[in-house]
């Protein structure tokens, strides 16, 4: 008798292990296709920097239609897995997709409005509202027997939104911050791919931009995990091939209209006031 309760626990460990892992199963394939439809926005988005007003007005509505349609086909599934689940349980199955979703998103916003997106903006792009499936019965309707049979119950499908509950994929901070350290990869290469001369006032606010991010990037020193580490080099990186090319096209600039120069360029500093000292003094002496 015990042997065959023992073998009844295994049994349903077992369904529910297979359930696990049949969810995560699915919850990966949502997560390759946001990421795949992600970076199709960001590289549409590049091309933006290099077309007219209108045309850039035009492929900003296109970015904006095919993230919503991210949201319609992508992420509301994904958010009907997470259902009464952990926000924290399947996350490593689905978080490359979302911060790839971040890196879009942000990209656009801050294109069409010259700032940063909030935390709280991209977690209510991916608040839905559960319709149900179709023909799905609405839980609360048992008949009289306890049943469930009569014909009314098998009928009543959902029909009403506002009567189902919210559902949403969580947007945890570790993973927004690691979406916008992948953003300011894609401004630089956008900065360097502008128009230098249309996009001259683009490519000093992106510019200062990215500055301001390595800024506050340097207050999470004690919270840094081992991919955000990495990511902040990526950082640091964009930020000097920005900053070098902001300085290439300011002596451009002077070579072409004349003229003495008479600023200095402008660095990060991102090895300490010591070091900036002594590279000013050789710049002012003139020195290698």
């Amino acid at each position: 008798m015990a042997s065959n309760n023992l073998v009844d626990i295994f049994r349903v460990i077992s369904q529910e292990l297979d359930a696990r892992n049949d969810k995560t199963e699915r919850i990966v394939k949502l997560s390759r296709d946001i990421t795949i439809e992600s970076k199709r926005t960001i590289s549409l988005l590049q091309r933006s920097q290099l077309q007219s007003t209108a045309e850039r007005l035009a492929t900003f509505q296109k970015a904006e239609y095919n993230l919503a349609r991210v949201r319609k086909n992508n992420f509301y599934k994904l958010a009907r897995e997470l259902e009464n689940e952990s926000p924290f349980y399947f996350n490593r199955s689905y978080t490359f997709g979302l911060q790839e979703y971040i890196e879009a998103i942000s990209f656009l916003y801050y294109l069409q409005k010259g700032t940063l997106i909030a935390h709280k903006e991209v977690q209510r792009s991916l608040v839905f509202q559960d319709v149900g499936n179709p023909g799905e019965k609405r839980p609360n309707e048992i008949s009289s027997d306890g049943k469930g049979n009569t014909p009314e119950n098998n009928n009543s499908v959902v029909k009403d939104i506002s009567e189902k509950k919210r559902i949403s994929v969580h947007v945890s901070q570790h993973d927004y911050i690691l979406g916008l350290m992948d953003l300011t990869g894609e401004l630089m290469r956008a900065t360097i791919n502008a128009n230098p001369v249309e996009s001259i006032q683009f490519v000093q606010d992106t510019n200062n931009f990215l500055q301001l991010v390595y800024q506050g990037s340097l207050a999470l020193y004690g919270y840094r995990t081992k991919e955000l580490s990495r990511k902040m080099s990526t950082l640091l990186s964009s930020v000097l091939k920005i900053e070098s090319y902001v300085y290439s096209l300011k002596i451009r600039e002077l070579d072409t209209f004349g003229g003495a120069l008479t600023t200095k360029p402008i660095f990060v500093d991102a090895f300490g006031d010591q070091q900036n000292r002594h590279y000013n003094d050789d710049y002012d002496s003139g020195t290698d």
